[in-house]
């Protein structure tokens, strides 16, 4: 589609700034229908009439996006790095240190690629986003052989300064994502974890790496603290100890901790499902079925009482119960509420009769994860999403008012 006429800039206007906002509205306009020509030409106008502050460096991270969209990475790399001096917001600035961080590992800059991942680290305000650049920057080391020289410096640091909780941080995440060696990980996230005591993700990460290295003990206890520490979040906690315990095979502990979510989330489908995913697997079928027929008895959509029975059918499939599962999927296929689940389960119903017919072990598929998990109770934090992978998007927005970057116009 052609772009819309473009409107006549401001007359005689007295205020430079708003023929420069106009520059720049049109330059998106040509940039959304990917006239890129047109878009820089207006872009190029626009940081012709601009003083050297700010707004200019946000225009030319906007030129330096365009040029990328169009594969021209060694042209916007110059206008990123141009961008960078007439910024300060760290905000901003991380993000454009990421795109330089980028461009420069795709086309081979690995020392331009260093120096933004180490900039990243200095000016990110976010945890999630200098873990992700430590563990970025520590690959690059390992490709260029010099993880273990790096590793040694930070050693040499921490002898001298032994509670500094970057270097603990640092070393510890480079053992755990780039070394893959665990017992080093929990060794420097228990020396962390001493010095951030109430650091939750800290605390996280160690009952984390005890998990992996099979410290089950270890993994609970911590958690049970952690519960203690932060009761706003107890759903995490209790999902937390359910794996956990399932882990350790403590299969009356597992239990005990989905009845309590189960519990504490009586109208939530997602916990209820998990509680009869925990009877099966420690092999209580008939208090798994008496749970789903306790389930059904709620007020449920149609949609979602199809869900319920085919979840149920795929964890008895798991578990074994291929009879029962099968007379479930049958239900279903005559019975679902949408032509979509009706062909769900019929297809699942020719898998059983296919490996029948060659004698092919019973193995379910993953059951769909149709409802969503427990939402906190009011009042407890939002879940941290993870760390999102490297990306030519700037980061989050500014947490705090007075330092989130003023818009282009």
């Amino acid at each position: 589609p052609q772009p819309p006429t473009a409107p006549s800039p401001p007359v005689g206007s007295e205020n430079a700034f708003d023929e420069i906002a106009f520059k720049v509205d049109l330059a998106r306009v040509y940039r959304q229908y990917r006239k890129y020509d047109e878009a820089l030409k207006r872009y190029r106008e626009a940081l012709d009439a601009s003083p050297n502050d700010e707004r200019k460096g946000r225009i030319l991270n906007e030129v330096g996006d365009l040029l990328q969209e169009e594969g021209k990475k060694a042209q916007a790399l110059e206008f990123f790095e141009k961008a960078l001096p007439l910024l300060e917001n760290p905000y901003e600035k991380t993000a454009i240190y990421e795109k330089i961080a980028n461009i420069s590992q795709e086309t081979g800059k690995k020392k331009k690629a260093i120096a933004a991942l180490e900039e990243m680290i200095r000016q990110s305000q976010e945890p999630w986003q200098k873990t992700m650049a430590r563990q970025r920057l520590f690959q690059i080391y390992a490709e260029e052989n010099r993880l273990d020289a790096e590793i040694e410096k930070l050693q040499a640091k921490l002898e001298k300064h032994p509670d500094d909780a970057e270097t603990l941080e640092t070393l510890a995440e480079v053992f755990r994502n780039v070394k893959y060696d665990i017992d080093q990980a929990t060794k420097y996230y228990e020396r962390l974890a001493r010095v951030k005591k109430d650091d939750r993700d800290v605390l996280q990460r160690l009952s984390e790496c005890y998990e992996n290295g099979h410290q089950f003990d270890k993994a609970i206890a911590l958690v049970e603290q952690m519960m203690a520490k932060f009761p706003m979040e107890k759903q995490t906690w209790y999902e937390r100890l359910i794996m956990l315990h399932q882990g350790a095979g403590h299969k009356e502990e597992a239990i005990k901790w989905a009845e309590k979510l189960a519990e504490a989330m009586p109208n939530d489908v997602y916990a209820q499902q998990r509680l009869i995913d925990v009877y099966l697997d420690n092999g209580k079928l008939e208090s798994a079925r008496k749970h789903f027929k306790k389930l059904l008895g709620q007020q449920l959509e149609d949609y979602m009482k199809d869900q319920v029975y085919l979840h149920f059918a795929y964890a008895l499939d798991r578990t074994g119960h291929r009879k029962e599962a099968g007379e479930l999927f049958q239900t279903v296929a005559t019975k679902g509420s949408s032509p979509e689940v009706r062909t769900q389960a019929k297809n699942e119903l020719e898998r059983f009769k296919n490996e029948a017919s060659v004698g092919q072990p019973a193995v379910a598929p993953p059951a769909p994860n149709t409802p969503v998990p427990p939402t906190p109770e009011a009042g407890a934090p939002a879940a941290k999403p993870p760390a999102p992978p490297a990306s030519d998007t700037a980061g989050p927005p500014a947490k705090r008012e007075e330092k989130k970057p003023e818009k282009t116009r």
